[in-house]
């Protein structure tokens, strides 16, 4: 089912569809045993990698720190004892006394809790690091981000997942353990302070061996169980309210990268209510998030609202029959108050609360995120029956048997084989959608759909599409994107000129996001100033001329075979204007068939594929 503003190969993008196909393909764990699974695959690979001993390190100071930080809790728990009762007997002496060692405990307190979190972030940030570098690499390599895109894919925005979920991930994956584990320790350790504290307390003149620590538990196990089930149905809505918004905001993106053809198109108002459509999943995914954090707050509330009075009823015969003095009462309510705040780890963690961090639900969303990405990332590596790209030990470039397919299976082009000698130069024609593109992404290197065999060249090939990317940044470096190398600012002006681009010769060094700023038409004059610089030997150009006059085009096109004139040039094209300046045509049929000729003669045409 087709997921929301989602068209199937371009993830992210298309007409919004209802809240029960946003329901339909989300991803979310349904068991204890699933969650665990995808975390360890998601954290252990760090911890195994070239930062372990660091990782290890920062992570055994969080667990001394926070037990630490514990027993601290636990010796002002019994200074309470001390001061209270010192109160009581209106000891001045003793009171002074308790304040400093109060101060000395306070102090430790403070400086333990700022180690843990300095720590955590610490941690934290080269983690996410490395996490971040793992899963652009794995998006990145082979082609995965492109396969994805034109394949189609249940992931929707990447970027997002990449750039947000690690950070959420990491944060709440340190935070969450080391909380839970100063709940664990709080338990125990002030479960025994809290038995010490029931020793001398009786209920209806009976002595009840941990009185208060029974009472405790049993109203904390309370309150975690009713929380989970109340807010259980958190765990999807949260996952699927992120979908929501990494759609929403993929569509406000496309607003502003394609303004210039709504305003001319007057398509303000078609548009404006596109993106109403598109938020209304959101509205509706949030409204429901408040329906059930009103039930779930509304308990947690009520429930640390009576956690006050739980203790002091629990206590308070015991003080007024003068088995306790003031000291200890105020001590059992530090302990039964830490108790309670650790049984009530899931209470206090299943919804946000504001403070920057996801809730415990929402992290769980975001694993399923980041784990559905990783597979996704696997699944779409090259698929087994596939065109087997290889490395000519020659100069030429060679197609044996290939047939091209899209991700479907249709087959586009039947048995092609074609032979690139150095220096020629072969333009590919064909009615719109025969393949024409598709071809010259095989001859790049990148498609795998079909069958037979490529052999490159090994130098390097340049592809230019209709389209040229320029990567935001200065001038002078995107226009040789992707090579690294310095080049001369008055040999790009002097390209510039020659491209008809004079007017950007004062801006070569200036930084911009030249790919939005630039017309198409400038930007194809700029494919070519690209083609001047970085001298190619194999040139991939797709319509690389659509929005260039025909007077340009041929300047440009006789420019180029000057300048490189040992250069192989493959252009697909429309316009009859540039068959004089190709030796061979390649011209692709609607039956899958292909014919290959001289430009100057078809007295060696060939036939060969077609149905």
């Amino acid at each position: 089912m087709q997921r929301i503003g989602t068209p199937p190969g371009n993830p992210g993008a298309g007409t919004v569809g209802s809240m029960n196909e946003i329901y339909a393909d989300v991803s979310r764990t349904r068991s204890a045993r699933e969650f665990l699974a995808k975390f360890w695959r998601l954290a252990v690979p760090y911890f195994r990698s070239s930062d372990r001993r660091r990782a290890f390190t920062l992570l055994g100071a969080i667990v001394f720190l926070t037990l630490g930080t514990v027993a601290l809790s636990a010796a002002i728990t019994y200074w309470y004892k001390g001061f209270y009762n010192a109160l009581q007997s209106y000891d001045a002496a003793r009171i002074w006394h308790e304040v400093g060692v109060f101060a000395v405990l306070a102090t430790l307190w403070v400086l333990s809790n700022l180690a843990v979190q300095y720590f955590l972030q610490v941690l934290q940030n080269r983690w996410r690091r490395w996490l971040t570098a793992a899963y652009v690499h794995r998006w990145m390599t082979r082609h995965t981000y492109y396969r994805m895109q034109v394949a189609g894919t249940r992931v929707d925005n990447p970027d997002q997942r990449i750039a947000q979920d690690l950070e959420f991930f990491t944060g709440q994956s340190l935070q969450l353990p080391q909380g839970l584990l100063n709940s664990v320790a709080s338990i125990f350790v002030f479960g025994f302070v809290l038995w010490r504290l029931s020793e001398p307390v009786t209920v209806f003149g009976a002595h009840v061996p941990g009185y208060l620590v029974w009472v405790n538990v049993a109203y904390a196990l309370i309150g975690t169980l009713v929380i989970i089930w109340i807010g259980k149905p958190l765990f999807w809505l949260n996952n699927i309210y992120q979908r929501a918004q990494g759609d929403f905001r993929y569509g406000l993106a496309r607003v502003r990268e394609n303004g210039e053809s709504i305003a001319t198109s007057r398509g303000h108002g078609a548009t404006a209510r596109h993106l109403i459509e598109r938020f209304q999943p959101v509205f509706d995914i949030f409204h429901r998030r408040i329906r059930r954090n009103v039930g779930v707050n509304g308990f947690s509330f009520s429930f640390n609202q009576a956690a006050v009075l739980i203790p002091v009823i629990s206590v308070l015969p015991a003080f007024l029959a003068k088995e306790i003095m003031l000291g200890g009462v105020m001590s059992v309510l530090s302990a039964f108050n830490n108790i309670q705040q650790a049984f009530a780890y899931l209470v206090d963690n299943f919804t946000s609360n504001g403070n920057g961090y996801l809730s415990l639900t929402e992290w769980i969303a975001v694993i399923d995120r980041l784990d559905e990405l990783r597979e996704e990332s696997t699944l779409h590596r090259p698929p087994r029956q596939a065109i087997h790209v290889t490395r000519n030990e020659g100069d030429g470039l060679a197609l044996r048997d290939v047939n091209l397919a899209l991700p479907d299976g249709r087959t586009l082009v039947r048995g092609l084989d074609l032979g690139l000698a150095p220096g020629e130069r072969v333009m590919i024609t064909g009615r719109t959608g025969v393949g024409k593109s598709t071809l010259l992404r095989v001859l790049a290197g990148i498609w795998p759909w079909g069958s037979g065999e490529v052999a490159l060249p090994e130098a390097p090939l340049c592809f230019v599409p209709q389209r040229a990317y320029l990567p935001e940044g200065r001038l002078i470096d995107a226009v040789v994107y992707p090579r690294r190398r310095e080049i001369d600012p008055e040999e790009l002006r002097h390209w510039l000129d020659v491209c008809g681009l004079d007017h950007l010769a004062p801006h070569v060094q200036t930084q911009d996001a030249w790919d939005r700023r630039l017309s198409l038409g400038e930007l194809q004059r700029m494919a070519f100033v690209r083609l001047f610089l970085t001298k190619a030997r194999w040139n991939l150009l797709d319509e690389i001329t659509s929005s260039i006059d025909e007077d340009l085009e041929s300047e440009l096109y006789e420019r180029l075979i000057r300048e490189l004139p040992d250069a192989t040039i493959v252009s697909i094209a429309h316009r009859s204007t540039l068959r004089s300046f190709h030796l061979r045509e390649l011209r692709l049929e609607t039956d899958g068939g292909w014919d290959l000729s001289e430009i100057d003669g078809a007295d060696r045409r060939q036939r060969r594929g077609g149905r």
